[in-house]
């Protein structure tokens, strides 16, 4: 096996650690800012992420697009669209 060519990804994104999506209640979960994101994390961090100008209109059932989608599970945040069927992690 070869490796031709690699691009990097979300260079410019911090990991979500595990600080990142600790939380006390459901207020502080929001969807990690970007198009249609699957991850939620506590709001204190929005900050070290860039929201893009503009989305694809493909919408994904499994993303978080709302604060409401994402909950503070067992002092996580979770993106309770994840639970729905046909979506997996």
């Amino acid at each position: 096996m070869e490796i031709i060519n690699f691009k990097l990804i979300n260079e410019d994104k911090p990991l979500i650690t595990n600080e990142y999506l600790k939380c006390n209640n459901h207020d502080d979960c929001i969807p990690l800012p970007g198009c249609h994101s699957r991850e939620c994390i506590n709001k204190k961090y929005q900050e070290n992420y860039t929201q893009p100008e503009a989305c694809t209109l493909m919408y994904d059932n499994c993303a978080a697009y709302e604060e409401n989608d994402c909950i503070c599970q067992q002092g996580t945040c979770f993106n309770e669209k994840l639970m729905n069927q046909g979506c997996s992690q």
